[in-house]
């Protein structure tokens, strides 16, 4: 019976665990990503490594861009230097100086990107406007230092004054850039933490320069069905434009949106597979524990009988004695449970390891399992028959 406890006491944990990640998933899926994945696909490109640059670089993102707008089912098309969820990014310190004489900082997330970017993501501009044609293919003398800020950054960097025409400087001494827009907040590396800069707070964007960026993603938005087919179409379009620089490791953004989350649903399908091992072999043995212990005490439950014990209460003193068990094995498994729970505490989102509800629907399943297991016995003992079990 103890060894049964135990058994149920680990069980208790890992189905525990098991439902705070599957919890943790379910608030991650509602989380607000700013954007919106649907229908949007991610190529890479290297043109440098091809030997373009400068003019000759620039005029192969033009061509590449309106080549890849003018397909059929396409919305819109961009580069970045990173698409979102990659993993990747660069950050500064930036500063502005303030009409009374401070200065404010803010530490932020920078990204680069080419016009039409906000509108191939459905990131909408809150406020002045986003970068322009005429930006992105300016040449290198006239290049205008520009940047448009996420409204985390707005709001932290600038309080309540109005952010556009306003000058940013990324480096101390770097040349200022000019804030021309604000785009709402959208997350870019994670989905849990929205405060700090790497983690979805505070973003700015600087322009993606067609003369001078070595290399990208480019990232279309598709009205067609199958995303794979306008992946295919994107690339096969990408090799029209210039054989030399091929469009590679084409995806869906929702990818890298399932490549973040990968970790935790694997950690999900370990613990639940484990725990519904530990269950079933509590189950089993629980099951051999009441079943040995109702067959050793026949004789014991042939004379209750005899003596005028009505069989349904046999039956239930057996389910209760299997309920103790259970309730022995969850009372040594809470401890475990919260032990566990910090262990993997690190990817939990939006629940915590004392859950309440979490625990009270893993402790009802432990006793389903126990009454289940003790279902059969508990019965053969109700059939007991004093004649022939008292002459034996």
């Amino acid at each position: 019976g103890v060894l049964a406890s135990i058994q149920l006491c680990v069980s208790l944990a890992l189905v525990m665990s098991a439902l705070l990640l599957a919890e943790t998933l379910r608030h991650l899926g509602r989380v607000n990503l700013g954007f919106d994945p649907t229908g949007v696909g991610v190529v890479r490109v290297e043109p440098a490594e091809a030997g373009l640059h400068g003019l000759k670089l620039q005029a192969y993102y033009s061509r590449l861009l309106d080549r890849l707008r003018a397909l059929p089912g396409i919305e819109a098309a961009s580069l970045a230097k990173e698409a979102p969820f990659t993993g990747n990014g660069a950050f500064a310190d930036l500063s502005y100086h303030r009409p009374d004489g401070s200065t404010a900082r803010q530490w932020s997330a920078l990204t680069v990107v080419s016009p039409d970017y906000f509108r191939t993501l459905g990131i909408p501009v809150l406020l002045g406007r986003p970068f322009l044609e005429q930006d992105f293919v300016a040449p290198s003398k006239e290049r205008p230092p520009l940047m448009v800020v996420n409204a985390s950054l707005a709001r932290r960097l600038f309080g309540g004054a109005n952010p556009i025409g306003q000058a940013v400087r990324l480096l101390p001494g770097a040349p200022p850039r000019r804030v021309v827009g604000v785009v709402a907040d959208a997350r870019w590396n994670t989905l849990t933490e929205p405060t700090a800069a790497w983690q979805g707070g505070p973003l700015g964007y600087t322009l993606y320069h067609a003369s001078t960026s070595p290399g990208g993603a480019v990232l279309f938005k598709s009205r067609q069905r199958s995303l794979s087919d306008a992946l295919a179409m994107v690339a096969r379009a990408g090799s029209a434009v210039d054989r030399s620089v091929p469009l590679a490791e084409p995806h869906a953004l929702a990818d890298n949106l399932e490549d973040y989350l990968a970790s935790r649903r694997w950690l999900l399908r370990t613990l639940g597979s484990l725990a519904a091992l530990t269950l079933a072999i509590a189950a089993v043995g629980l099951y051999g524990v009441v079943a040995f212990g109702v067959a050793s005490r026949r004789k014991e439950l042939a004379i209750r009988l005899a003596l005028g014990a009505h069989a349904p209460r046999l039956f239930l003193m057996v389910l209760r004695e299997a309920a103790l068990l259970a309730g022995l094995g969850i009372a040594l498994g809470l401890p475990l449970t919260i032990v566990l729970g910090r262990v993997i505490a690190s990817r939990l989102y939006g629940v915590g390891v004392l859950d309440v509800p979490l625990i009270a629907t893993a402790s009802a399943l432990l006793f389903a399992t126990a009454l289940a297991a003790a279902w059969f016995p508990a019965r053969r003992a109700a059939s007991v028959d004093p004649m022939l079990d008292l002459r034996s």
